[in-house]
């Protein structure tokens, strides 16, 4: 979690190649939200102060340190309900 541009950034690990970090997690940030900015994602997560969430999903931000938090609560959450993970 780092401080930048008067907002907080979320970066999660992925795979592959894209300047990002490279580790076996493989996490994005939820499809729903990927490209989607400002009011909109506020309105789409239901997480006050949202920034942006890069089409690729791998960085998103929010203007709060707790909203970025909760971007990335959501997105482990959701990634342990994945039936890829064996959930459901």
């Amino acid at each position: 979690m780092n401080r930048r541009r008067g907002g907080w950034g979320k970066r999660l690990p992925r795979t592959g190649a894209g300047g990002c970090i490279v580790d076996s997690c493989g996490l994005s940030l939820p499809e729903e939200w990927r490209g989607v900015r400002d009011e909109a994602l506020s309105e789409l997560s239901g997480i006050k102060g949202g920034i942006f969430v890069h089409a690729g999903g791998f960085i998103g931000g929010n203007k709060t340190q707790e909203g970025a938090l909760e971007m990335a609560r959501r997105t482990l959450q959701a990634a342990a309900q994945s039936p890829a993970n064996g959930s459901n």
